[in-house]
């Protein structure tokens, strides 16, 4: 081998490692994007089961690099779409059939006969 042709290896061989180090660059810096958005998440009161759907409605929006004040920004606009991801939020627990509990002794006292306590059991039976 003459001396161009080993200069043309040693340059493959480096633009290979180069090409191979731009890869993992690219990964590392995606790795830390997403940590960036979740610590952002995190901080915006997103609670913590909620954190990878605020995270992916939010990348949608702020493009390529946003810096911590886009990212907050953006998370406040998923969160009022979605006020029931914010921490602190109550959850209701399923769903309820009958009557609203939120009426409570109010739904009780309508049953009942002059104030006694006692629910008449039929319509025809009102002089218990």
């Amino acid at each position: 081998m003459d001396e161009l042709e080993q200069a043309v290896l040693v340059e493959e061989e480096g633009l290979a490692g180069e090409a191979e180090a731009m890869e993992e660059a690219a990964g590392l810096r995606a790795a830390l994007a997403a940590a960036r958005s979740e610590l952002a998440a995190y901080r915006a009161g997103v609670r913590p089961e909620m954190v990878g759907d605020a995270m992916a409605l939010a990348a949608a929006d702020w493009g390529e690099n946003p810096d911590e004040a886009a990212m907050a920004e953006v998370l406040g606009q998923v969160l009022g779409r979605h006020p029931e991801w914010k921490a602190g939020q109550s959850q209701p627990a399923g769903f309820v059939v009958g009557s609203d509990p939120a009426l409570g002794e109010a739904a009780g006292a309508a049953c009942t006969r002059n104030g006694e306590g006692r629910k008449r059991w039929n319509r025809f039976n009102g002089g218990i």
